[in-house]
């Protein structure tokens, strides 16, 4: 995401400051025009978060202001008063701009799905749709619950996908520090004994001793292109390589399946929940591609184009490359019974257990395979070393 902070006049000619978080620098017009600014200068904010703020008490934590509202609300204060004691408590930071912005719209007798949507950076769409949802049925802390639960169960699915690839990620990093280690410290003294030696040293060792110097002399050369590459591979990542891929891996023949599911019962839990906050089944469509990566958004216009033409959600979802033989099964027992959204958060849950449980496989088949790619690189290495010395001692017995 980019940042913005921006200057200008609002509709009422007050000077403001703001922050935009947008995906493109072309959403900034967009969203100055939205929020009626006249923008005096518009600079974009480089923050190296993951160096200076890597617990990221800068981003505004949506699921922690959904949950005190909500609670708030249980108590029985009205929407305004609860927005405003959550402002006062709040008094600096970028939590405290948008909770006043929050209750200035109020003010201005604005709804609160309306005030979230003026914040739409901060606030997704799936919690503004499911507050303008629940504002109709005057429930909203029970929209809230349910899109809580939405968030905990779609965070419990990316936290368990990350943790099972910061293992592996911590085991190859130690084994590259092991082997540069070994490369610059331990082969250069090994290289002397061999150079005072007359016998030829074998082709592995001299293969060894060569990348050795050559890590020796053009160190901080390799870890500046190393750096750099870095970089750009960042830039490309931001640049939509990230859509190139996740086309890819959906290639592959047994992660793509994998990841196929996961987005499956992502998409199927979002519909759920808008479906169940009341949100009418092509507007939950619509919203719930925000969940899935924009290679994904033409298989979403082929299924609300085969809802629109009478077809059920099943086989829409089926035609367009977005569903499973499970899914289907279940989300046609729920159209037949009417309880679609209790169904497909049925197969969400299924789909999501299936995830977990090829992670756990994964993990149990990837740090013994990486553990045995480490010993064997390092004894290699260490044979590579010893092999002169064991000719050595040979030629003097």
């Amino acid at each position: 995401m980019l940042e913005y902070q921006v200057r200008g006049f609002d509709r009422e000619g007050q000077l403001q400051e703001v922050a935009l978080v947008v995906s493109q620098p072309a959403q900034v017009a967009e969203e100055l025009a939205r929020r009626g600014l006249r923008p005096l200068s518009v600079k974009r904010q480089h923050r190296f978060w993951f160096l200076f703020n890597p617990f990221g008490h800068g981003r505004f934590e949506v699921d922690m202001f959904v949950h005190e509202l909500s609670s708030l609300l249980k108590a029985g204060m009205s929407v305004p008063e609860a927005m405003s004691l959550l402002a006062e408590k709040q008094v600096v930071g970028p939590h405290a701009q948008v909770l006043q912005r929050l209750v200035r719209y109020l003010d201005e007798g604005d709804k609160l799905s309306r005030a979230f949507e003026r914040e739409a950076p901060v606030f997704p769409p799936l919690l503004v749709a499911m507050t303008r949802a629940s504002e109709s049925t005057a429930r909203l802390s029970a929209g809230f619950e349910r899109y809580l639960h939405y968030d905990r169960t779609s965070r419990a699915l990316r936290r368990k996908v990350s943790s099972a690839l910061i293992y592996p990620a911590l085991l190859l990093t130690v084994a590259a520090a092991v082997t540069i280690f070994l490369a610059t410290f331990v082969v250069p003294r090994f290289a002397l004994l061999f150079e005072e030696g007359s016998r030829e040293i074998p082709t592995v060792t001299a293969a060894l001793l060569s990348f050795s110097t050559l890590l020796s002399k053009h160190g901080l050369l390799l870890a500046a292109a190393i750096c750099a590459l870095a970089i750009a591979l960042a830039y490309l990542w931001r640049a939509g390589a990230a859509q190139f891929i996740a086309r890819s891996a959906d290639s592959l023949p047994l992660i793509g399946r994998r990841i196929h599911t996961a987005r499956v019962s992502r998409l199927l839990m979002a519909v759920s929940a808008l479906l169940d906050a009341g949100v009418p089944l092509l507007q939950a469509l619509d919203l719930a591609k925000t969940v899935l990566p924009r290679s994904l958004e033409s298989r979403i216009q082929t299924a609300r184009h085969a809802l629109e033409q009478g077809f059920p959600l099943s086989q829409a979802l089926d035609s367009a490359g977005l569903g499973t033989l499970v899914a289907e099964r279940l989300l046609r027992v729920g159209e037949r019974s009417g309880d679609l959204a209790g169904l497909a958060a049925q197969a969400a849950r299924h789909h999501e257990e299936e995830t977990e449980r090829f992670l756990e496989r994964f993990m149990r088949i990837a740090e013994p395979t990486l553990m045995a790619v480490i010993g064997l690189v390092i004894g290699a290495v260490v044979i590579a070393l010893y092999m002169p010395l064991f000719d050595l001692a040979q030629w003097i017995r």
